[in-house]
């Protein structure tokens, strides 16, 4: 829940639960299991806390990663500005900035919304708890893994918007002569397998910030994202050259023929998909390993 009401709540239900063992037991004993009932009676927490702010399910959520990206899509267009005065040493268009914060914005929202609309309208209970007194989980960290979504969506979303409205930023010099990573004309003609990938990534960790554990329907859902992300990343790198080839004539320049340096950057797309690939095979893997503890 939200820190300026937690303590308050918590203080509400601790009360509350008080003024329950009083009325039912007064100057009786009573066991662990009693309290195990009256806790049971008092209902999910994740419902509880649902009712004590809107009474909507994931609105608590919905806001809190509304402001996460939108925050990141914010700062990702401060460095966008910053970049491209500093090294494309443009000048400050305030109406250009203008309207980048209102496209990003507007994506932002859109996305966001739209996400946790379809959660809701498939009734998809994400963050269910099955409460067993008897065997109860560790207490997650939860802000040490929302810093790290945190910072994942900030720099998905930064990556996005220098890759989409600044490509050339993504540079190297060689030779004394500066090389584009990517192949500019193919990138804004392709933008979309790039995006779609991006907002898979922010998809799987909207639902890591309000999932409380790896249960069914998230390692499902993991896998269908993976899944979606691997489709759009083949379709990206093999069928565009989205590398510039010049760039890698000139690494290729630089090895000799019979190196391995020489084979992966003759291979480079190839190269990157196999990596991108293997990462969400062993973010799969480890998804369900989760389930299985």
């Amino acid at each position: 829940m939200p820190d300026k009401i937690k303590e308050d709540v918590s203080n509400e239900i601790r009360t509350l639960i008080d003024d329950i063992i009083k009325e039912r037991f007064s100057n009786s004993e009573y066991k662990i299991n009693d309290i195990k009932n009256i806790l049971m009676e008092i209902g999910n927490p994740y419902e509880l806390a649902c009712k004590y702010d809107t009474g909507y399910p994931y609105y608590i959520y919905y806001k809190l990663v509304l402001k996460i990206v939108l925050s990141s899509a914010l700062l990702g267009i401060v460095v966008l500005s910053i970049v491209n005065i500093l090294i494309n040493n443009e000048v400050i268009n305030l109406l250009n900035i203008a309207s980048n914060i209102f496209t990003a914005f507007l994506l932002a929202f859109s996305f966001v919304t739209l996400i946790f609309a379809f959660i809701s309208n498939k009734n998809i209970d994400i963050s269910s708890i099955t409460i067993d007194f008897n065997n109860l989980p560790k207490p997650q960290n939860k802000k040490i893994n929302l810093y790290h979504s945190i910072i994942k969506i900030s720099a998905s979303i930064i990556f996005l918007l220098l890759l989409l409205l600044s490509p050339n930023i993504f540079s190297l010099k060689m030779n004394n002569e500066y090389f584009t990573f990517f192949n500019i004309e193919i990138i804004k003609d392709t933008f979309l397998f790039p995006l779609i990938f991006i907002l898979m990534l922010i998809s799987r960790e909207i639902i890591k910030i309000f999932s409380n554990s790896y249960n069914k329907k998230i390692v499902i859902l993991f896998i269908c994202i993976d899944i979606i992300s691997a489709i759009a990343s083949s379709l990206w790198l093999l069928s565009y050259n989205v590398i510039n080839i010049n760039l890698i004539n000139v690494l290729t320049k630089l090895e000799s023929v019979n190196s391995i340096a020489f084979n992966i950057f003759d291979n480079f797309q190839l190269f990157c998909l196999i990596c991108i690939l293997f990462s969400l095979l062993l973010d799969t893997v480890y998804a369900i390993l989760k389930l299985k503890k």
